[in-house]
């Protein structure tokens, strides 16, 4: 990967999130990560990969907090 590059392809984001390919797919699937297609290749930004790196993510975790 160039290191001025604008787009980088999945595995390569995939990598900078330390995320499976998997968990990639599905955030792409869900529009968290856009995507842009260049003939046959799916690219993503990496101004759109940082910015959703820097949001706030919720996530499906419950405290549960023992009552005292």
């Amino acid at each position: 990967m160039k290191p001025d590059s604008i787009f980088i392809s999945r595995q390569i984001a995939a990598g900078m999130l330390d995320v499976s390919l998997r968990t990639l797919e599905n955030l792409i699937a869900s529009k968290q990560i856009p995507i842009r297609r260049i003939g046959r290749r799916v690219v993503i930004s990496r101004q759109a990969l940082d910015e959703f790196a820097r949001r706030d993510h919720t996530t499906n975790y419950v405290s549960q907090e023992v009552a005292e």
